[in-house]
């Protein structure tokens, strides 16, 4: 256990000693039962803030960012739920004289209130790595086309028997696709699928130029025509 997080239990449980000693020094003639309550309630509230505080704002080993995504709701939920326990201690108990029960009630809600925030903040980091899922998805088939064009591009540019004017039309081709962005619609991927496919059977058969030249020439036409349908896809 690093320093850091020692002096942040240190630090945690000097704050909840002090909310204990305040609660005992000030207690006066406080009944029990509410003398209880609301110390139990001051302490649910104090260890939120303390772990909302004290929980990295990014999570850097998750990649979806999940923390991040619920940061605003569950910072949301914590300081409303604190300010109303501490807005019902101070009206229940010296505004008004109101019953044990009744508070109890009151802060039996606060805490239901509280679990269904809790509840929706999860809710809300899951829909973060849902996110994050789909994109990673949809990059992988655009990153697959530049790979396998970066493979074609430098295949071609090895190739000394490759004539100037399939070298060139290889070489925008490759340029071309580093500049492609990832889509959501199936329609993308399917091109996607079938322009790595085309790809790789081009460089399978570039080797035997001479004995492969109308397939090589026939295949680079038809990545042109795929790629160019992948272009004209836009996302839904």
């Amino acid at each position: 256990m690093d320093a850091k997080r020692i002096l942040m239990i240190v630090a945690g449980l000097g704050g909840l000693a002090l909310i204990i000693a305040l609660f005992v020094i000030f207690r006066g003639e406080t009944p029990d039962n509410l003398f209880y309550l609301n110390l139990v309630v001051s302490i649910i509230a104090y260890c939120l803030l303390v772990a909302d505080v004290f929980t990295p704002i990014v999570d850097f080993k998750d990649r979806a960012h999940r923390t991040v995504g619920s940061l605003s709701f569950r910072w949301t939920t914590t300081i409303m739920y604190v300010l109303s326990v501490v807005a019902v201690m101070v009206v229940c108990n010296y505004v008004y004289e109101v019953s044990f029960t009744i508070q109890a009630l009151i802060h039996c809600v606060l805490v239901l209130l509280l679990l269904g925030g809790i509840i929706t903040q999860l809710f809300v980091a899951d829909h973060t790595g849902d996110v994050h899922h789909e994109e990673q998805m949809l990059l992988q088939g655009v990153e697959e086309m530049k790979r396998v064009a970066l493979r074609l591009n430098n295949a071609a540019t090895l190739h000394t028997g490759l004539p100037a004017d399939v070298k060139a039309r290889i070489k925008s081709l490759c340029d071309s696709v580093r500049y492609i962005s990832p889509c959501n619609n199936p329609d993308a991927a399917q091109y996607e699928c079938r322009f790595v496919e085309k790809v790789n059977d081009i460089i399978v058969a570039l080797p035997q130029y001479e004995l492969n030249k109308e397939r090589i020439e026939r295949s680079v036409a038809e990545a042109e025509i795929i790629f160019s349908n992948r272009k004209s896809v836009y996302s839904l």
